[in-house]
């Protein structure tokens, strides 16, 4: 296999394995020239033909390389900006010269402008070179369980108690799943409990002593 040769060789500097994922991309990329092609269309767009390749900006190949490192190291624009002046393996991948770098404003600048189309573009092609490879078979996937984010209500009294009240509903409507006349009872009694919750939440202190 051509690209199991060539990340053994990519091997052989120490720091190349203590980052494989790096090592890959820096030889899928070598291999694949087109890629950097690719993502010129999106980085170049609208720009001026003589802006692009002077001293103080990077080239496309570079923020390819950017956006890839970002992605896989999980940082931030100025977390990225900071390891291109500290980190040897974010030198080394993004291949900048001695004391080169470039602010965390003008990357996301560029990076922000790859398009979503451009990169599974990239990744199916790259999947296509994993079966060629044989490295993949594409027979299974793997999947991974990402937590989102989102807002958690404030645990008042009404509000646990209506949790309390909904756990409970799901629960003994498993249990009476044949008995169509219970679940129907314990479907009204959570209507009830949650237009209650709701008029607690909502209403006028004024108001408050009626509900009670």
């Amino acid at each position: 296999m051509k690209l199991y040769n060539e990340l053994q060789m990519r091997f052989d500097t120490p720091i190349w394995g203590l980052h494989p994922e790096l090592a890959l991309f820096d030889v899928l990329l070598d291999k694949k020239p087109h890629f950097v092609k690719i993502v010129s269309k999106d980085v170049l767009s609208g720009l001026k033909d003589s802006i692009f390749g002077r001293k103080d900006s990077p080239t496309v190949e570079q923020i390819l390389r950017a956006a890839i490192y970002k992605e896989i190291k999980r940082k931030t624009y100025i977390e990225l900006e900071v390891d291109m002046y500290d980190s040897k393996i974010c030198s080394m991948f993004l291949r900048l010269e001695d004391n080169q770098g470039y602010s965390y404003s003008v990357m996301q600048k560029y990076i922000s402008k790859i398009k979503g189309e451009t990169i599974v573009a990239i990744i199916t092609e790259i999947n296509n070179i994993a079966i060629s490879e044989g490295i993949e078979n594409v027979d299974k996937i793997s999947t991974d369980t990402t937590n989102i984010e989102t807002n958690v209500h404030y645990p008042t009294n009404n509000s646990l108690v209506y949790d309390c009240i909904e756990t409970s509903t799901r629960l003994l409507k498993k249990i009476k799943k044949d008995k169509k006349d219970d679940n129907d009872r314990l479907d009204e009694q959570r209507k009830q409990a949650k237009k209650l919750n709701y008029d607690i939440n909502n209403t006028k202190k004024r108001k408050f002593a009626q509900l009670v």
